[in-house]
């Protein structure tokens, strides 16, 4: 499960979903322009979303390594699903 993970684990998934999220902020700020949040913005939403993925995957008892195309949807839909839903939030609340 995700919190029986050990250090070195957590360091190695941090180091590369932060990457890719990374690279994923920075081509959707480059698409949104003014909608998005900024690069670092865009970032945080992005690695918020593969993390909240994570977690609820997880809680329905999944483990990560035995079903690789179910924790890829779950990641790359949690990650999205956040940016969406933050970008319309913020395009509602700005007026």
């Amino acid at each position: 499960m995700l919190w029986e993970m050990s250090t070195n684990e957590w360091l190695m998934s941090f180091a590369f979903f932060s990457s890719i999220t990374y690279l994923c902020g920075y081509f959707i700020d480059n698409i949104l322009s003014s909608a998005g949040f900024g690069t670092f913005g865009n970032w945080l939403l992005t690695l918020g979303g593969v993390y909240s993925g994570i977690l609820a995957l997880n809680m329905y008892g999944y483990e990560m390594h035995w079903y690789p195309l179910i924790t890829l949807s779950a990641i790359v839909g949690a990650a999205a699903g956040t940016l969406i839903i933050m970008c319309g939030l913020k395009r509602v609340l700005s007026f």
